[in-house]
């Protein structure tokens, strides 16, 4: 198919080259010396210097930008030189020279050239804005209003997840962009741009506008060309555990005119545990389908970093290599593998509510599993401005080993062993048929499996597991835009999905009855249908709205049902200089995920059992959006406020069986239920206290129906989250960095319960310079729940010594040591006090350094 697909492509777009009017192309070169300016941003605009269509500069300082009918100027921009303007009619080919200029940008003067506007796109001068005590990229980027970047090194931009991250204007990390924002030392990024409205596909810019957010770094001369390295390595010793923790990384981070190459090798065992996660960039080429059996629910998680938390070992390899033929293909090379054993243990006190009767089951368990994975993929991607393919195949191993050992009420030991795989293939074509059109074709296929064994010692159940999957996704391309400033896309679309379930279960039946059960399943869903998308821009006003007319077909077992559906949403936008305001409204239908509806007999928290629903629902869904944006990022303001209401029905099935007492949580049947989810969100930064602030509000309200013993009760519960984050830069002696946030939540079930709780989490780093080379901080964490009215205080000390690359730290961890301490949750049928152990007194003694 793969084949008949390209061949198609390559008669059409040969067809339709005749149609397309020349693209324009040249080269940015500084006026002075002559050198080519890489990442300047090339512009297309109207007559009221709206931006139609854009790109950045190469390596090179080339560039070659599609034609657009409305445009009247070509505007070129770059960090510290002033901009030029040349008006219709244009040439083929440009030579253009920028001269140097500290530069007054819409009438805000950029002190030392730390940030420059230009249209959607802010520029920062990392140099300028690095601090003393920054390492690598990261340090800098989570101080960028408007920018949220997690521990693991995830980035959101104005709360949506970012849609592209370049390295000097090219896609080499395929997604991997952590590798960059965690590994990459800060003195190996001259500046970093932050693209709004980016359209990462170059024939569709100008012609179908994007929402996503993209970042794209521009490494400095130096490290250009040659091999960036970074390293970290501590050691210490865990007092009463007689342990010796360690951990090390190095990585190498290589970057050329038309190659890349980044790899990284990592191990810990200090307990701080490397998270296996990619952090994924939006777009069709990251659409992946998650296989699992679900077969454990984790236990109340505590509010503490993972350093407080028992040791974990993990070693961990990647390897993104990127090799680009030309300025518009690129292939790639990913291999990562990762092996990790984590312990952990708690102790749970679990009170049922209910009623007629409550029952209270108290439990520690030690926990240890074992994983192992091996994931791989091989990608081709051609974006040019006349024709975007995009292939990828990737496949992913993995197996694992658990074991938990429970003592208390339930006395028993549990082992588990499963394996899985992934196997699958993604390719898109799109190729421009004249000025204003695009056409194409995207195929999706997956196959996965998943086998698990697992045994309970004590009360002999034991479950087997072999489930498979096939996943398939076609669908054609169609867009439209016409001179009246209307886009119209049309996409037919077909996806199927077959999936095959065998389990075997000794226990307790749907029933409370014990015994020996096998179940075989084999479930489908098919949907055929047509979507569009259609926009239309006056000024400041966007106006839009996207669907989809579908015919879905589902088959499980004997059942069968087929129904006609329609998913629409309607959105209206303004935007104005800094400004922004979007109200949107959906309605349509969520269908549950297939694998979860299969009448497979699931071990749910080792000691309870539940039978699936033997039925599939399209459940209804609207859902009301209203969102306001002000962003100012040369003087650091950043102002988001959202509010989404959404009604749905949801299925809750489920039961937990304790000996023979039978809770069921719903049965059968689909429920309402209704959520609030409002925020607002401060951020100033860059110069009013040198360092940022920001503050948040949220608050989530949700209610639903629950069926217990043939009654139905209504739960409503209410969380009310503000949070604070402060973070300066250094001053001639101290630096402060805090974090926290409260939650105040109540819940509310009729004839059963009516509870709330609040807790209060705050955590803060002070450093005290003693010199420009040593420093000595504390840290420390605080917690508190009204549950169990109780402070918990962790303290640690730190000394730091910097010299160039170098920096060497030593730390005592958790001197206000605690084994445990406990936290609290509720749900409709529980209330549950759980008791974490903690780390134990750990000296450390670490060195980072980058070359």
């Amino acid at each position: 198919m793969k084949g008949i697909i390209t061949s198609i492509a390559a008669i059409v777009s040969v067809a339709v080259l005749p149609l397309n009017a020349q693209n324009i192309s040249g080269v940015v070169r500084d006026s002075l010396s002559g050198e080519p300016l890489a990442g300047a941003i090339v512009r297309m605009t109207d007559d009221e210097r709206n931006t139609l269509t854009y790109m950045m500069t190469d390596i090179e300082g080339r560039f070659e930008i599609g034609p657009s009918e409305k445009a009247s100027y070509l505007v070129v921009s770059l960090l510290g030189y002033e901009e030029k303007t040349l008006p219709s009619p244009f040439s083929t080919s440009y030579r253009i020279d920028l001269s140097p200029s500290a530069e007054k940008i819409q009438e805000s003067v950029v002190k030392a050239n730390k940030v420059v506007m230009a249209g959607d796109t802010t520029k920062y001068n990392v140099m300028a804005l690095k601090t003393r005590d920054d390492l690598v990229l990261g340090d800098v980027l989570k101080r960028i209003p408007g920018v949220e970047m997690t521990s693991t090194g995830h980035i959101k931009v104005d709360g949506k997840d970012l849609g592209k991250f370049y390295v000097d204007g090219k896609d080499i990390l395929s997604g991997n962009y952590n590798l960059a924002t965690k590994n990459l030392s800060v003195d190996a990024v001259k500046s970093l741009e932050v693209i709004r409205g980016h359209q990462s596909i170059k024939l569709l810019q100008g012609i179908k506008e994007s929402e996503d957010a993209a970042i794209n770094i521009l490494l400095s001369d130096a490290a250009k060309g040659k091999i960036n390295w970074m390293g970290k390595a501590s050691a210490g010793y865990a007092v009463e555990k007689d342990h010796f923790p360690i951990s090390g990384e190095l990585s190498a981070f290589w970057v050329s005119g038309s190659a890349s190459s980044v790899d990284v090798a990592e191990y810990d065992s200090q307990g701080n545990a490397m998270a296996d996660i990619t952090s994924s960039t939006s777009g069709i080429e990251d659409k992946q389908h998650s296989l699992d059996s679900r077969l454990s629910i984790s236990p109340v998680s505590a509010p503490l970093d993972n350093k407080r938390s028992l040791f974990n070992h993990t070693l961990g390899l990647r390897s993104v290599n990127t090799f680009s033929p030309k300025e518009s293909s690129t292939l790639g090379l990913t291999a990562k593998y990762s092996n990790s054993l984590q312990t952990s243990s708690v102790s749970r006190s679990k009170t049922y509510i209910s009623e007629d009767e409550g029952r209270t089951v108290s439990t520690t368990e030690d926990r240890s599993k074992r994983e192992e994975s091996f994931k791989g993929n091989l990608s081709f991607v051609n974006n040019s401005s006349r024709i975007y393919i995009t292939e990828k195949l990737f496949a992913e191993i993995g197996r694992g080993t658990g074991e938990t050992i429970t003592t208390g009420d339930m006395s028993r030991n549990l082992s588990v062993n499963n394996r899985s795989w992934d196997i699958g293939n993604r390719i898109g074509v799109q190729f421009r048929a004249g000025k204003s059109n695009a056409l194409g074709i995207i195929s999706y296929t997956q196959l996965s499996g998943f086998n698990e064994n697992l045994d309970v010692i004590g009360d002999n159940p034991f479950q087997k597991i072999s489930s498979s999957g096939l996943f398939q996704d076609l669908s054609l391309i169609g867009l439209t835009r016409s001179r009246n400033r209307l886009t119209f896309s049309l996409r037919p679309s077909v996806s199927y999905t077959l999936y095959k379930r065998d389990s075997d279960l000794s226990g307790l039946s749907e029933e409370g009855v014990e015994g020996t059960f096998s179940d075989s399943s084999v479930s489908s869903y098919l949907s055929t249908g047509l979507s569009w998308e259609l926009s239309y821009d006056k000024g400041l006003l966007h106006l839009g709205s996207e669907g989809k007319l579908h015919h879905d077909f589902a088959a499980f077992c004997s059942y069968k049902e087929g129904k006609l559906l329609l998913d629409a949403s309607l959105y209206a936008r303004y935007t104005s200089g800094r400004w922004e305001g979007k109200i949107s409204a959906d309605i349509g239908t969520v269908t549950p995920n297939i694998q979860s509806l299969g009448n497979a007999i699931l071990l749910t928290d080792y000691n309870s059992l539940y039978k699936g629903q033997e039925s599939l629902y399209f459940l209804p869904s609207k859902n009301i959006g209203a969102s306001f944006l002000y962003r100012d990022p040369v003087r650091g303001w950043n102002l988001r406020i959202t509010s989404d209401f959404s009604a749905t029905e949801s299925l809750l099935s489920g039961r937990d069986i304790l000996g023979n007492y039978v809770l069921s949580y719903i049965g059968g049947t689909s429920v309402p239920q209704n959520m609030l989810n409002s925020s607002a969100e401060l951020t100033k930064g860059i110069y009013s206290i040198n360092g940022n602030i920001r503050m948040r509000l949220s608050d989530i309200r949700t209610s639903t129906l629950f069926r217990q013993s043939g009654k139905t009760y209504e739960i409503s519960s209410d969380i009310l989250a503000p949070s604070f984050e402060i973070n300066t830069l250094p001053t001639s002696f101290w630096r402060l960095y805090a974090t926290g946030n409260m939650s105040f939540s109540k819940i509310k079930a009729s004839g059963i319960t009516d509870t709330g709780n609040t807790s209060l989490t705050v955590k803060m780093t002070n450093t005290f310079y003693l010199s420009d080379k040593l420093s000595i901080g504390t840290q420390h964490d605080f917690y508190r729940n009204s549950a169990t009215a109780k402070n918990i205080l962790f303290n640690d000390v730190f000394a730091t010594w910097t010299k160039g690359h170098f920096r060497m730290k030593v730390m005592i961890n958790n001197i206000s040591n605690l084994k445990e301490y406990s936290t609290f949750s509720i749900s409709p049928l529980l209330e549950s006090a759980t008791s974490f152990r903690i780390r134990p007194l750990t000296f450390l003694i670490g060195l980072d350094w980058s070359l």
